[in-house]
């Protein structure tokens, strides 16, 4: 169990190499590379989640928990819907989920990219 801690720790701590690490273990078993970048998104954006809530509280000294990712994550899918709707017409709930959890992907890599920088320079100084 130990192990199983460590293991997940250390994926949530470094999500761009969870990233690595299933994508290449994907493509190498299923040899599908589309499948093999969807599964790794969707693992990365995992840890990018607690990872970008651990480290907003570290280095801001602001615990907000789970509320600004998962808030931004709705924004994100009220967004993607109402996008569909007006350019279809109707929705297809399959691609507004799958949309707004990559665009959550890209928004916590960005946030997780400045908080590694501001974490750098706060506690260098």
């Amino acid at each position: 169990m130990e192990f199983i801690i460590s293991f997940l720790t250390f994926f949530i701590s470094l999500p761009f190499l969870a990233f690595a690490v299933v994508y290449f273990l994907i493509k190498w078993l299923h040899k599908d590379k589309k499948k093999a970048s969807s599964t790794a998104i969707t693992v990365t954006t995992f840890c990018l989640f607690l990872s970008v809530t651990v480290m907003f509280k570290e280095i801001a000294n602001f615990n907000t928990g789970i509320f600004i990712p998962i808030l931004l994550l709705i924004i994100f899918i009220i967004a993607i819907v109402g996008l569909q709707w007006n350019v279809k017409g109707n929705i297809d709930i399959n691609k507004a989920l799958k949309g707004s959890f990559r665009l959550w992907f890209i928004a916590l890599a960005v946030c997780y990219l400045l908080l590694f920088i501001l974490g750098i320079i706060r506690f260098s100084i």
